[in-house]
């Protein structure tokens, strides 16, 4: 395993940050550390003791960490990039001043959101090697050390050419960057950049199956809500990690969230759109984009209700061939259509839904990475449902009628939506505009809540054609 037994050669101590940070040559900004720890970003609910580790290591240690060249070395380092960023058919992956990263670059944000990712950054590495150590691959004593080796990696690849890395990059990107990271540090074999956390990812999916027996009981309209509010249900810490204790009742109160006070409610617009364009023309073509595994059961059970309601209804299913975190991935298509809450979708599977596969390596499609033949797709579409607040910030798509569905969670989404942590979304964002619109230094210059008009006033009514009465 490469490097697993490398000591850890530059301690650094936990109260080692300083009053003053330079993130790069020209940003220095004052930091209080204290209240950094407090509001550090948790990731899926996972929180490592001292959420301020990537920070203190960022300030405190531009030692070249084991097996990464010198930045000097100017061609070795130029050959190390290039192994290290994607490879996108169809796509140039460039980071650079004149690419745009949604919903903003690094280098544009207030450096003090900077800071706060970093935390992050501690908190994703941390969950990983939970995840590693659950598996028997490593242990438990050593889950310190090999987060201190991640944060110098990460740290040093950030600070290359006055930090053309940090500035350049987004908060997808940076989570691309976690992931290769740890692939770097312990080997493909341990662990696979591009098929992350199957195991528990497929254990949470079962869990979500096996409680789905009362899908038949809810309505369309709340088979959306429920899919929205399992967002922040976090079902493959609380359930799946090992030695995890719930109850049957906790285990059913996650799992069967509602939210009929949507702070955006535009389920029924949806509604609308079918019937007014679709049954007009005999044909209405629905691009969806899924998002983690266990809400994507709830997705398709909407979907197939529409599908029943809708002759006419056509869904092109976007599904990743990349295991990216817990998301919904290419070999869990069948497990999930042929379970008998799901029954309908099998049979019309190939014909009235169609699963469109694509290379992703990114925990968020982004509209600047999308593959030719997904950009072709969704050009011919009549709408588009896109699910997550990662996706809405990174996947708008002005051309089209698109739907967000997500729950608001963290700094950036609040930002993007002008709403608060873990309300709920339901919003149509009519062809020719978008959901949000950034102007400089992370200010908003258009959130969601200002480019859809009156957001509460279009309620899902209680009786419909989508109910069940």
């Amino acid at each position: 395993m490469p490097g697993m037994s490398s000591p850890d050669q530059h301690p650094i101590s936990p109260s080692s940050i300083g009053t003053s940070l330079e993130l790069w040559p020209g940003c220095r900004l004052v930091i209080d550390a204290k209240e950094l720890a407090q509001s550090a970003i948790s990731v899926k609910g996972c929180r490592y003791h001292s959420p301020t580790r990537f920070l203190e290591i960022f300030a405190n240690d531009d030692s070249v960490p084991d097996g990464l060249p010198a930045h000097r070395d100017t061609q070795r380092w130029t050959k190390f990039t290039r192994k290290l960023f994607p490879r996108i058919p169809g796509v140039d992956f460039v980071l650079g001043p004149s690419h745009f990263q949604p919903p903003y670059s690094w280098k544009d944000a207030d450096p003090r959101h900077i800071c706060r990712s970093f935390t992050y950054n501690t908190n994703a590495f941390f969950r990983i090697l939970l995840n590693l150590r659950d598996r028997g691959h490593i242990s438990n004593k050593q889950v310190p050390k090999l987060l201190d080796r991640a944060c110098r990696t990460l740290a040093y690849i950030y600070k290359a050419d006055d930090s053309f890395v940090l500035k350049h990059i987004n908060n997808n990107i940076n989570m691309y960057l976690i992931s290769k990271t740890v692939e770097l540090m312990v080997g493909k074999r341990i662990y696979d950049a591009e098929n992350q956390e199957m195991e528990t990812t497929r254990a949470a999916l079962e869990v979500a199956l096996q409680t789905s027996f009362a899908a038949e009981m809810l309505s369309t309209s709340q088979k959306m809500s429920l899919a929205v509010r399992r967002g922040v249900s976090f079902v493959e810490e609380r359930f799946c990690r090992k030695n995890a204790e719930i109850s049957r009742d906790e285990q059913q109160e996650a799992m069967w969230q509602f939210d009929e006070s949507m702070a955006i409610d535009h389920r029924q617009s949806l509604l609308s759109l079918l019937e007014r364009n679709g049954c007009s023309r005999d044909a209405f073509s629905l691009v969806v984009v899924l998002d983690d595994a266990t809400e994507t059961v709830a997705d398709l059970w909407w979907v197939s209700d529409l599908l029943q309601i809708f002759p006419f209804l056509e869904v092109d299913l976007i599904v990743n061939t990349a295991q990216i975190s817990i998301n919904f991935s290419v070999d869990m298509i069948m497990p999930v259509i042929r379970h008998p809450s799901l029954r309908s979708l099998a049979d019309l599977l190939g014909t009235r839904l169609r699963v469109v596969q694509t290379y992703c390596p990114f925990i968020s499609f982004q509209t600047s990475f999308l593959t030719p033949d997904i950009r072709e797709l969704i050009a011919k579409a009549d709408a588009v449902f896109i699910k997550g607040a990662n996706f809405f910030e990174t996947l708008q798509i002005a051309p089209k009628d698109t739907f967000y569905g997500f729950v608001v969670y963290g700094p950036v989404s609040q930002a993007c939506t002008g709403l608060s942590d873990y309300e709920s979304v339901w919003a149509y964002v009519p062809a020719g505009d978008v959901g949000y619109k950034f102007s400089t230094k992370t200010r908003v210059g258009w959130t969601l809540v200002q480019s859809v008009e009156h957001p509460k006033s279009q309620t899902f009514p209680r009786s419909n054609p989508m109910g069940k009465s």
